[in-house]
């Protein structure tokens, strides 16, 4: 686990009574986020971990490559490392609504197209059913309607994980919507 730069963060903003609320922000994000990025991996079985173990390992990471270069940091510096390995990836959350209004999305159409038109693709096969027949057929087209859903769930998986940098960008420049 991760704690050379949590614990520096703490030391900075002990120091400096002008930076303690960076201590208490980060204290809340990761709670917030850490329980936020449990809820990925029902999303995407398929990937490697991307919850709140996935950060903390790219802070390990990080500590690694910084070494005792971790004391030059500023309280601020600090606290923008550990934001960004918690928020990046947020924005591979969806919740159901906006899976029930993706399908009516025009470049969601469009991405669908984009599968169907290329072979190279695992899901190629399911795209296409799709794009000519529509969704109700692709989830049918399969031997048992286990293989259906699972195609279902890893396009609109990699929908949502070719945006998440977007997706990321604007829950953190603006949590609320």
């Amino acid at each position: 686990m991760s704690a050379g730069l949590i614990k520096h963060l703490k030391k900075k903003t002990e120091e400096d009574s002008n930076t303690r609320i960076l201590m208490s922000q980060w204290e809340f994000d990761e709670k917030l986020v850490g329980k936020s990025l449990e809820n990925v991996g029902s999303y995407y079985p398929h990937f490697s971990s991307h919850n709140e173990s996935h950060s903390q390992q790219i802070l390990v990471n990080i500590e690694r490559l910084l070494g005792n270069n971790i004391e030059k940091l500023t309280a601020t510096d600090t606290w923008l490392i550990l934001e960004a390995a918690y928020w990046h990836d947020i924005g591979m959350l969806f919740n159901a609504d906006e899976v029930q209004a993706v399908v009516n999305d025009e470049k969601f159409k469009e991405y669908v197209e984009s599968l169907a038109n290329d072979n190279t693709q695992d899901l190629h096969e399911f795209a296409k059913v799709w794009h000519e027949d529509g969704w109700n057929k692709a989830l049918v087209n399969h031997s048992d309607p286990h293989t259906g859903v699972e195609k279902y769930r890893q396009m609109i998986a990699e929908w949502y994980r070719r945006g998440h940098a977007k997706n990321s960008n604007s829950v953190v420049m603006d949590p609320f919507e």
